[in-house]
């Protein structure tokens, strides 16, 4: 049988992962699953003018907008077809 101060200290420590997941869960999972996507065209074509003349790739938009990876493949395509922003690489 376990006892009652190992059985605390475990769970606290479960207790700490679990939070610690919850946090990654609130940053990774979208809020929404409706994006606005005007509203990501608009930052994504920010970013590119902030950042002219320099190679953006996918992880450079996911690191600066901390937007989830769908979204800005999407806004990254309507842009580029639209001519509005280089290839992303």
């Amino acid at each position: 049988m376990i006892s009652s101060p190992d059985l605390e200290s475990r769970l606290a420590a479960v207790e700490q992962r679990l939070t610690a997941l919850e946090g990654l869960l609130v940053r990774v999972a979208p809020q929404s699953s409706e994006p606005d996507m005007a509203e990501v065209k608009r930052l994504v074509k920010d970013f590119f003018e902030r950042n002219h003349g320099r190679r953006i790739d996918y992880l450079d938009l996911v690191e600066a907008l901390d937007l989830p990876l769908p979204w800005l493949v999407e806004a990254c395509a309507s842009l580029e077809k639209e001519g509005k922003i280089a290839p992303v690489t």
